[in-house]
């Protein structure tokens, strides 16, 4: 009777044990301890070997001992669940080199942000801590190039504003506050190159160039141009009658060449050095050779980025519900602003205010509490600082029952 309990009790601690390593150990390793627990209760002869009762049951108590004891070693301790929710993550990122953003340290906004000095308003590159000052060169770029990397719906430098009308269906060119023209196109990337207006016509895609001294306005390149931007005294451009490769070309819209055979998305030049993302939402950086093209193979910096833009030191990029920092080798990132929305969007930066979206609504990074613009719209655009204190932004609109968006200029002084 008193062996009979034994064995109960002994089935009983199987089944816990062998629980327990189903909800914890769930690892091929664990397979011998779940073994080891199904033959605890064949301890019970273990009585047998003490009491020398046949070499047969010494045999099957030492071995199922044995098994158990290797069993309890070999079982892994239970993953963390942050690291099983990284897991698949970093298994498809593996193949990409460069930081994965999913995996970075947080870092709250504040206590990023108060790290960059004070940026004056204009030019970009002003003031810049070395030996990065080099490197952004404002006055090879024809817009702020985070205006251009959110979609180049306004220009306002050096007393030149080129700022929307109405529904952005006509352009005012307004020069040190006097001089008004009125170009009656909806334009996109915006480039101002000497007294060139470097464009995109929406209505066309065709790249076009309006001059501000003869106030003629010349269709330059009849492509199906996504993003321009000019850089260095060239025109680059995404050509998507080309799988959305990009290109390169003089001023004047000839001699075009390839600089990057593959699809693309929003890119980024300063002096010799390209930023772009690919279709694979990868951010990849490379070197320009005289020749057209990129030097060698360009470097992925991170993945999966979703938009991403410049800052003094570095870049920024969304991935998620998250803004992230990323050096401009790609080898740190750190997260910068973590959303608890799913309709968050980096809308743009400009020196050093970051501007993002939740609900429809526009904040500056830091000021979560108070949205910039609280009346909802469905998406923003190409957020500028005209001055110190005043704002500009384009929102974007749905039209009832047309399927389409119109834009229209925003402004706030803050």
């Amino acid at each position: 009777m008193k062996a009979k309990a034994i064995r109960i009790l002994l089935w009983v601690a199987a089944a816990f044990f062998a629980l327990l390593a189903l909800v914890f150990f769930p690892s091929f390793s664990s397979l011998l301890f779940l073994l080891s627990a199904l033959l605890a209760a064949p301890i019970a002869k273990v009585q047998n070997f003490l009491r020398g009762r046949g070499m047969q049951n010494r045999v099957k108590a030492l071995l199922t001992a044995a098994v158990f004891i290797a069993g309890c070693l070999s079982a892994p301790p239970r993953p963390s669940s942050d690291t099983a929710q990284l897991s698949s993550a970093n298994d498809a990122a593996k193949s990409i080199s460069g930081v994965d953003v999913r995996n970075t340290p947080d870092k709250t906004s504040v206590e990023t942000l108060d790290t960059q000095p004070e940026l004056s308003q204009e030019p970009f590159a002003e003031n810049l801590p070395e030996p990065v000052a080099p490197f952004w060169d404002a006055a090879s770029m024809g817009n702020h190039p985070n205006v251009l990397l959110s979609g180049g719906k306004l220009y306002c430098r050096d007393g030149l504003t080129i700022l929307p009308e109405a529904d952005s269906a006509s352009y005012l060119i307004t020069r040190d506050s006097e001089e008004n023209v009125r170009i009656d196109r909806s334009m996109s990337y915006i480039n101002v190159w000497g007294n060139k207006i470097i464009y995109r016509d929406d209505a066309t895609r065709h790249i076009r160039a309006y001059d501000m001294e003869t106030r003629t306005d010349t269709e330059l390149l009849t492509v199906n141009a996504g993003e321009i931007f000019v850089s260095g005294g060239q025109i680059f451009f995404s050509d998507l009658g080309q799988g959305a490769s990009l290109f390169r070309a003089s001023l004047d819209g000839g001699e075009t060449t390839n600089v990057v055979l593959r699809s693309t998305g929003s890119f980024a030049v300063s002096g010799n050095q390209m930023f772009y993302l690919g279709n694979d939402q990868t951010l990849y950086s490379g070197e320009l050779s005289p020749s057209g093209g990129i030097s060698g193979t360009p470097e992925a910096l991170a993945s999966p980025v979703e938009r991403f833009y410049l800052e003094y030191a570095g870049l920024l990029a969304e991935s998620g519900d998250t803004i992230f920092r990323i050096s401009l080798n790609g080898e740190d990132a750190s997260k910068v602003y973590t959303s608890d929305n799913d309709t968050m969007r980096l809308v743009g930066a400009y020196n050093e205010n970051i501007f993002y979206q939740e609900n429809g609504n526009l904040y500056l990074l830091g000021n979560e509490s108070n949205p910039i613009i609280s009346t909802s719209h469905l998406y923003y655009a190409s957020p500028a600082r005209n001055g110190v204190s005043e704002i500009m932004v384009v929102a974007y609109d749905k039209v009832d029952g047309a399927g389409q968006v119109n834009a229209h200029l925003l402004s706030v002084h803050k």
